[in-house]
């Protein structure tokens, strides 16, 4: 029985009782709620229901203390309020505790309380109602709401609940991180706007949307927006912004009734990176940022079209990439990918051209509305400007090729047979030319780097093309005998120049390293058509004749005879002139030096004709 009806049934017996002792028995009786008459400690009267309620007869209660009936944690509550009333001081008229009935078990009442004169005494009346189911129920509320507030709380998005009037009744921690606002200082506030300004300017956000709804359509009607709101938005957080993905609904209790609105929130700029650079390298290059040759062929096909006659394709193949590969690393040859990329970008204007990596090498552009003539200008700027390169250790190039569709017969497929036809015949007609451009760049870079010289060079190929001759060597070898003289130390160009540098002596570890050169150089060398043949020399010109040397640990006629034949050369010089770790020595003294490692560094019969030579005719007394 609620509040009113309490005071009232008090109210009623109060008057009845003054009046007629029996009518107010009847009432009593028929009451649900518990009635009694309380005289200091004692029950001087208890209704039928009170016997029901707690399973004492009336004989039994009249017979008992009244705190007999109360829990232990109300006692002292419930005596110092009784006896506190009776001695005529204000006191509350309603309390709810707990009262225990015969078989022990403790259930929730509601007491109203007030004082009636009885024969000139002051006694205490009580009505008090059975509240334990209702008390049972909110139990079950809080902790369904505290379970719900727990759950919301655990939940990894930021969530937030509002109820009708837009007041927030939830902020869990991860909205406090997203925001920097504690629940504390929101809480029960309706301005939940402030701490979501990463919306921007959009309005309504998506818990308004829900809210709006409501207020706006029947209130009774529970199928308020049934299906849940859900949109990416673009978020104003941190430096750079995040994307989030948000999502509103409203709440209902078990009857359909509308009871608020919640709202999740997840960061997705991860996801949103992630989903951007799987869209972004199905069209491009990873390595270069052109266009992958997949796309390249989509548009093709999409510019195929009379439209876009002149249509124009320039096919380009990088020369000298194995090379900077083998011998700088990789990561050298990514830099000249992108360099050439760069080029190719930085030399068309044509804002609907369409420039890609081909695939390895190969690079390809197609240019619509274009001449084939213009073509041929935008292919020599491309290679001036790749000649004209310095961040390369030695002279790369590219081989291009044009060819052009002018009328809608022709087969696209057919002009890029000819672009790359027309490349490859390029390639050819520019190969000795390039042969002796990439042989010069690699004399230069090699002075450049190290410690070698060109006259160091030209005294050591005099000395090898001597005693090429004396050999009887025919006209290729000997070409080969003068090249590998000029080039068997290319490897040093990939070697550190605080290793070619040092002034003292190399560290266990940097001579190791510096010991890889001749590896290196081999490397190069068969790269590079031009030097395949003097490859093995390259790699064996520090062999050892007793197998002392290295990288392979050969010796013998094991080691190429041109290899042999330059140690010679290349020690003599170095010891007649020095080096800036060597002092030089006189020519007597050398060539006692070459005597004294016959058999162990050198090939013994070609120190015998070395010294034959160097006794009749000084092969250094004139010029090459």
């Amino acid at each position: 029985m609620d509040s009113y009806q309490n005071r009232l049934n008090a109210e009623l017996i109060k008057d009845n009782f003054r009046t007629n002792e029996d009518k107010f028995r009847t009432l009593a009786d028929t009451a649900p709620s518990l009635i009694y008459l309380l005289k200091g400690s004692r029950l001087i009267y208890v209704n039928i229901a009170f016997e029901t309620i707690t399973g004492y007869s009336q004989e039994e209660c009249l017979h008992m203390q009244a705190w007999d009936f109360i829990n232990p944690e109300y006692h002292d509550f419930v005596k110092e309020k009784a006896l506190a009333r009776q001695r005529g001081e204000t006191n509350p008229d309603r309390y709810e505790i707990k009262i225990l009935t015969k078989t022990g078990q403790s259930r929730w009442a509601d007491f109203a309380t007030s004082v009636i004169n009885l024969d000139g005494e002051i006694v205490s009346l009580g009505v008090a109602s059975d509240i334990t189911e209702r008390k049972i129920a909110e139990d079950a509320l809080r902790e369904s709401e505290q379970l719900l507030n727990n759950i919301i709380n655990f939940l990894p998005d930021a969530t937030l609940v509002v109820d009708l009037e837009g007041r927030v009744i939830a902020w869990n921690q991860a909205i406090e991180r997203l925001t920097g606002v504690k629940s504390s200082a929101i809480i029960g506030r309706d301005n939940y706007e402030y701490a979501l300004a990463f919306y921007g300017e959009r309005r309504p956000i998506l818990i308004d949307q829900v809210l709006e709804t409501y207020r706006h359509s029947n209130k009774d009607n529970a199928a308020i927006l049934e299906n849940i709101t859900g949109e990416e938005y673009c978020s104003q957080i941190g430096e750079s912004g995040a994307y989030l993905y948000g999502i509103a609904a409203p709440l209902y209790d078990v009857s359909g009734k509308m009871l608020g609105a919640i709202e999740s929130m997840r960061d997705i700029t991860e996801q949103k990176k992630a989903a951007d650079e799987i869209i972004y390298l199905s069209k491009h290059d990873k390595l270069t940022g052109l266009y992958n040759r997949a796309y390249f062929e989509q548009e093709t096909n999409r510019m195929d079209n009379e439209a876009n006659l002149p249509l124009t394709m320039i096919i380009g193949d990088v020369n000298g990439l194995k090379m900077v590969n083998d011998a700088f690393g990789h990561h050298k040859g990514d830099h000249l990918l992108k360099t050439v990329a760069d080029i190719f970008v930085s030399s068309i204007s044509h804002k609907k051209a369409v420039i890609a990596r081909w695939g390895g090498d190969e690079f390809v552009i197609l240019l619509p509305k274009t001449t084939e003539d213009l073509a041929l200008k935008i292919c020599a700027d491309i290679k001036h400007k790749l000649t004209t390169q310095e961040s390369f250790p030695v002279q790369v190039s590219i081989s291009l090729g044009v060819a052009t569709k002018k009328y809608s017969p022709q087969k696209i497929s057919n002009i890029s047979k000819e672009a790359e036809d027309r490349m490859y015949r390029n390639k050819l007609l520019e190969s000795k030319s390039n042969r002796s451009s990439f042989i010069n760049s690699l004399e230069n870079t090699l002075w450049s780097r190290s410690h070698e010289t060109q006259a160091h060079t030209q005294r050591v190929r005099k000395m090898v093309l001597t005693i090429g001759n004396y050999l009887d060597l025919p006209d290729s070898e000997i070409s080969n005998l003068i090249l590998l003289a000029s080039l068997h130390d290319i490897g040093k160009i990939a070697i550190p120049n605080s290793i070619l540098d040092k002034p003292g002596k190399l560290s266990a570890e940097e001579w190791e390293l510096m010991k890889k050169h001749s590896e290196i150089g081999y490397r190069i060398a068969l790269s590079s058509p031009e030097l395949t043949n003097i490859a093995d020399s390259i790699l064996a010109h520090h062999e050892r004749w007793d197998q002392t040397g290295y990288p392979l640990g050969i010796g013998g006629i094991d080691i190429p005879l041109n290899a042999r034949i330059l140690s010679i050369a290349d020690a003599c010089d170095v010891m007649l002139h020095g080096r800036p770790y060597q002092a030089k020595i006189s020519l007597s003294e050398t060539l006692n030096e070459v005597a004294k490692c016959a058999g162990t560094q050198f090939d013994p019969d070609l120190v015998k004709l070395f010294l034959h030579i160097m006794s009749n005719s000084n092969p250094l007394a004139s010029p090459l």
